[in-house]
């Protein structure tokens, strides 16, 4: 199916400091400062050591491209990448996106089901993969052409698409403009099926200007990706700014703690882009940061949801550097919001909207502006935002208004001096007698409890406050959860309190961390006895947990 452009020429009917005229191509953006000749690094792989210099990198670009071109790619045609972080990733989206074509992300631990279905909306007329390989099409059905690769990193032919191209004297032309669309993720779809957000060049170039307004990597730095770089964060956020800077960044195929530290401490990593969920894990192995030396690290940055305050300064004491937090979206293709590398760190805060990005707070139900210090949805507006969701003009206009502003589904407030603080989700704000409570905040003081490793809270239907807060926590050890409850009530206001709670095995997230709310909430496998967990969760309630009066 066509995928629109993205208009490059000023709109009228938007403010002139939203707009700009100049085309823009994400990898000549990327890559127009790379280091050539010399053979400095530009990616490490942090499974296998192996390095790939930056004219190593740019010359396999050119090959790869010739590779594609040969087969068909061309302006406009939908390639699919679902391979495990390393150098052959951004080699492949590189080369596909230099030839003016549309890359489809495809994450690597996606079911088949979920692989056949992105590859059927998106319209993937090329998949490359990586063994074990996921089907391209099922029985009977026609499928895009699959090319599978011998490995992730770069010391392969890239199953038959790198042909002999004279050495490349810089970043490849593109064919396409600044208004087509480069980049076609698919959103979590934590709620209803996902939904292919449609990124163009220009907006993907607009995101990482302005980030690099706030965070100014430096040549002589080493960045950590630890997420997939088939998401925007890792990829747009740590991965392509490293790129730009001519720094070297380093990438995990898979998440492992105690590899994390050592990768710091050998690499002398400079900067790392981490979420809730893995500083988390940090704050429950704290004898494991002790080991390494992380001296080098200057800076960390959180995002994917709200860190809390003790979380926060947990991390900083065992990472020994600044933490500061983001907020960001697949639909914005990079952060719209973030506290400034200069700047001492702002708890709570990520911090005020990047340049040529307004935000505001609106009211939930009616969406009439408010003022600072009212808590409500953030919407945010600029060239960074996405063109729309594919094929779901439906979605597309309840999520992208007409004057360009668009609705996070986040809520949260700006204080005083713009600074943004979010408090949730407006899908996930629980309704207790009409107050508003914020999972986020309840979940920061369940964390606090030293018995407590991991938490979320969602509301529960209850006939006569309509929602009550249910928490589900991670046990360090065996112990009370009224104890674990009483510890909240002390430290938040009455409507605030946890009515229920349980005890689970593991809290549910996605590859980015963000908890799955709608996997606790689910119902219990059919014929299962009163109190039974959500499958893949298992539980325990504590017997003779007195319901609190109201």
């Amino acid at each position: 199916m066509p995928l629109p452009s993205r208009p490059t020429t000023p709109n009228p009917s938007r403010p002139a400091a939203l707009n700009s005229s100049r085309p823009a191509a994400l990898t000549e953006y990327v890559l127009e400062h790379a280091p050539r000749p010399g053979g400095r690094t530009a990616l490490i792989d942090a499974h296998t050591a192996a390095t790939t210099p930056y004219d190593t990198l740019l010359t396999a670009i050119a090959q790869v491209r010739a590779g594609l071109a040969a087969s068909g790619v061309t302006r406009g045609t939908v390639v699919a990448l679902q391979i495990p972080n390393g150098a052959a990733l951004p080699v492949l989206l590189h080369a596909a996106l230099s030839l003016g074509a549309v890359v489809t992300p495809i994450g690597v631990l996606s079911s088949p089901q979920e692989t056949r279905r992105q590859l059927a909306h998106s319209g993937a007329a090329v998949h490359v993969t990586c063994p074990p390989g996921r089907p391209a099409h099922g029985p009977g059905r026609p499928g895009p052409r699959t090319f599978t690769l011998a490995s992730a990193g770069a010391d392969h032919d890239f199953a038959g698409l790198r042909h002999d191209t004279p050495p490349a004297a810089g970043p490849p032309p593109c064919t396409g403009r600044g208004g087509d669309i480069a980049l076609l993720p698919y959103s979590s779809g934590t709620t209803g099926h996902p939904k292919g957000v449609m990124l163009s060049h220009a907006s993907l170039v607009a995101g990482m200007a302005a980030m690099a307004a706030a965070h100014r990597v430096g040549a002589d730095e080493t960045v950590l990706a630890t997420g997939p770089l088939t998401h925007v964060y890792a990829l747009q956020c740590a991965l392509h700014p490293a790129l730009r800077a001519g720094a070297r960044a380093v990438t995990m195929r898979r998440f492992e703690l105690t590899l994390m530290l050592r990768l710091i401490e050998e690499y002398g990593v400079t900067r790392i882009y981490l979420t809730p969920a893995v500083l988390a894990a940090l704050a429950r192995a704290p004898e494991a940061a002790a080991r390494h030396d992380l001296s080098t690290l200057r800076l960390v940055v959180s995002a994917s949801a709200p860190l809390g305050a003790g979380l926060h300064h947990r991390a900083e004491a065992l990472l020994r550097a600044p933490v500061v937090e983001g907020f960001g979206m697949t639909e914005t293709g990079n952060c719209t919001h973030i506290v400034p590398d200069a700047c001492p760190p702002a708890v709570g805060t990520v911090g005020r909207a990047l340049p040529r990005t307004e935000c505001r707070i609106v009211a939930l139900g009616t969406g009439s502006p408010l003022g600072p210090g009212s808590v409500g949805e953030l919407q945010v507006r600029g060239p960074q935002t996405m063109t729309g969701y594919l094929a779901d003009p439906g979605a597309t206009a309840a999520a992208l208004g007409p004057d360009g502003w668009l609705r996070t589904g986040d809520v949260g407030l700006l204080d005083g001096d713009g600074n943004l603080r979010l408090t949730g989700r407006v899908k996930e704000m629980i309704k207790y007698k009409g107050y508003q409570v914020a999972p986020a905040e309840l979940e920061d003081v369940l964390r606090g409890h030293p018995d407590v490793a991991d938490a979320a809270v969602v509301g529960v239907p209850d006939p006569v406050a309509g929602e009550v807060p249910k928490a589900y926590v991670v046990l360090r050890r065996p112990t009370s959860l009224e104890a674990v409850r009483q510890h909240v009530a002390e430290q938040v206001a009455p409507y605030k309190k946890i009515r229920q709670i349980e005890s689970v095995e593991r809290i549910p997230r996605s590859a980015t961390g963000k908890i799955l709310r709608h996997r606790l909430t689910a119902a219990p496998p059919a014929g299962a006895a009163p109190g039974t967990a959500p499958a893949g969760v298992r539980s325990r309630q504590e017997g003779g947990l007195p319901r609190p009066a109201r």
